[in-house]
């Protein structure tokens, strides 16, 4: 019990300010590593979502280099990666396909 409260206080502790109000409340170590879980699991899968809107939305205009459009979708493409969600080559090519103009 009590090497329980330490580690309980030392998770708190070392949480940044944000995330204390989400777990002081619970009272097992355990609950408080599956909150914390929970927390980050949401955070990245709403960062993934938006990544990828933002990779169908993006159009190539013919007043746009087309250097510039792919330089965005390396960057979106590296911030995925860093969230340890890959593109592979097929997705990569529908999302520029997708993005020419209609004309």
């Amino acid at each position: 019990m009590k090497r329980e409260i330490r580690t309980q206080r030392i998770i708190i502790d070392s949480s940044k300010d944000a995330l204390t109000p989400y777990v002081a409340n619970l009272k097992k170590v355990k609950e408080i590593y599956d909150k914390l879980v929970e927390f980050f699991s949401m955070r990245i899968a709403r960062e993934f979502i938006s990544l990828r809107i933002k990779l169908y939305k993006m159009k190539i205009s013919r007043e746009k280099v087309i250097t510039l459009y792919f330089m965005k979708v390396f960057e979106i493409r590296d911030q995925l990666q860093e969230l340890r969600e890959g593109m592979f080559d097929q997705d990569m090519s529908a999302i520029v396909l997708n993005a020419l103009p209609d004309e």
